[in-house]
C-alpha cells in the first residue's frame, strides 16, 4: 500500500475527530485533492465553511461594537463641546451678576423733564498692563401703564423718554464743558464712537456721561454703565437710579377739536424776533409725540403741527421741549399741549 492510500484511510478513520481551525486551512486544502469518498469530501468542505463563516461574522460584529463606541464617544464629546461653549457664554453673565450684586458704584438721580443730568464717571484700569475698555449702558424694561384714558405719549416712543448715554463726540463734550463749566478732560478725543477707552496701568480716564428724561411717569428706574474688557468680560459698573422725573411746565395749551380728523394746531412764537433763536427751535425741539412735525409760519412766524385727533371723548396729552442746540443742552421752553375731542 502506497503512502497516499496510507493518508486517506488515516483520514477517513478520523473524520468524526478532524478539526479545521485558521492554522491548517492550507493542510485541509491539501488533504481535499485526496482520492477520499465524496462523503468525507463533503463533510471536508462543510466545516470549511462553517470555519469561514464564523470568522467573517466574528469580524462583523468586531466592526459594529467599534462603530457603536465610537458613536458612543462621539456623542459624548460632541455633548462635552456644547456644555463648553454654554459655560462660556454664561460665563459673562454670572460674573456680571455677582459684580452688579456686590457693585458699591452707585449713583440717584432726580431729573427736571427735559433737562440733561451731566455727571463724570471714573474708568480705572487696576491691571498691570495698559487695557482697552469698553463702556456698554443697560437699560430697564419698558412696561406701558394708561390711566383714566390719558394717552401721555404715543407707546412706541416710551422707550426714547429717557436717554443715558455716554458722551464719545469731542465736539459736544467741549461744547457741554464750556456752555456747563464742567472740568475739562485733558484730551476731547479719549473715548471713541464705539465708547472704547485706552487706559494705561492703574491710570483713571474721567468719560462724561448725559442723562436726560421725558417720561414723567418714571419711577425708580435702574440703569447700569458696565466697564468690559476688550473681549467683553465685565469688571465693575455703575448703578444708575432715577428716583423720579418733575415736569416744570411754562405754559399750558388746550384745543377742543373734532375726532378722527387731521387739525392744524397753532402755537404762539415768543421769539418771533429772533429769526436765528426761531431756525434752531425748529431744528432741535423735542416733542414726546412722534407724530409731530412743527413749522413755522411763513406769514406770522408762529409754530404749527398738524395733528389725527384721537375718538370721541378722548384726551392725548403733548410735552414740547425747546432747545436753541443741537445737543439739546438747556432747555429755553416747556409746553404741555392738551388735545380733546368734542363730544357730539
Amino acid at each position: 500500500m502506497n503512502e497516499r492510500e496510507n493518508i486517506a484511510k488515516s483520514l477517513i478513520g478520523t473524520q468524526d475527530t478532524f478539526l479545521i481551525d485558521n492554522n491548517n486551512i492550507e493542510s485541509m486544502n491539501k488533504t481535499m485533492r485526496l482520492n477520499v469518498d465524496p462523503l468525507t469530501q463533503k463533510k471536508l468542505r462543510a466545516m470549511k465553511y462553517v470555519n469561514n463563516s464564523q470568522s467573517i461574522k466574528l469580524e462583523t460584529n468586531r466592526i459594529d461594537e467599534i462603530k457603536r463606541k465610537q458613536e458612543i464617544e462621539g456623542k459624548f464629546y460632541k455633548t462635552l463641546t456644547y456644555v463648553q461653549k454654554a459655560k462660556d457664554l454664561k460665563k459673562s453673565d454670572i460674573l456680571g451678576k455677582m459684580i452688579t450684586d456686590n457693585s458699591n458704584n452707585n449713583l440717584s438721580v432726580s431729573l427736571i423733564a427735559g433737562k440733561p443730568h451731566y455727571v463724570y464717571f471714573l474708568v480705572h484700569n487696576s491691571f498691570v498692563n495698559e487695557e482697552i475698555m469698553q463702556l456698554v449702558v443697560t437699560k430697564p424694561e419698558i412696561q406701558e401703564e394708561t390711566k383714566n384714558s390719558v394717552i401721555k405719549q404715543d407707546p412706541k416712543e416710551k422707550d426714547g423718554l429717557t436717554q443715558l448715554r455716554i458722551i464719545n463726540d469731542p465736539a459736544e463734550w467741549k461744547f457741554v464743558c464750556e456752555s456747563e463749566q464742567l472740568t475739562k478732560p485733558q484730551d476731547y478725543n479719549l473715548i471713541t464712537a464705539q465708547n472704547y477707552v485706552l487706559v494705561k496701568a492703574d491710570e483713571v480716564v474721567p468719560v462724561l456721561i448725559k442723562i436726560t428724561s421725558f417720561d414723567v411717569n418714571m419711577s425708580n428706574g435702574n440703569y447700569q454703565i458696565w466697564v468690559n474688557q476688550k473681549n467683553g468680560t465685565p469688571i465693575y459698573c455703575l448703578n444708575v437710579t432715577l428716583v423720579k422725573v418733575v415736569n416744570l411746565v411754562d405754559h399750558v395749551f388746550n384745543f377742543s377739536l373734532p375726532d378722527n380728523k387731521n387739525s392744524t394746531i397753532k402755537l404762539n412764537n415768543p421769539f418771533k424776533q429772533d429769526p436765528y433763536k426761531t431756525d434752531q427751535i425748529k431744528k432741535n425741539y423735542y416733542c414726546t409725540d412722534s407724530r409731530v412735525h412743527l413749522e413755522i409760519d411763513t406769514v406770522t412766524d408762529d409754530f404749527y403741527f398738524k395733528y389725527p385727533v384721537p375718538d370721541e371723548g378722548s384726551h392725548r396729552e403733548l410735552n414740547f421741549y425747546f432747545y436753541t442746540d443741537k445737543y439739546q443742552s438747556m432747555t429755553v421752553l416747556n409746553w404741555r399741549v392738551n388735545v380733546f375731542s368734542l363730544i357730539k
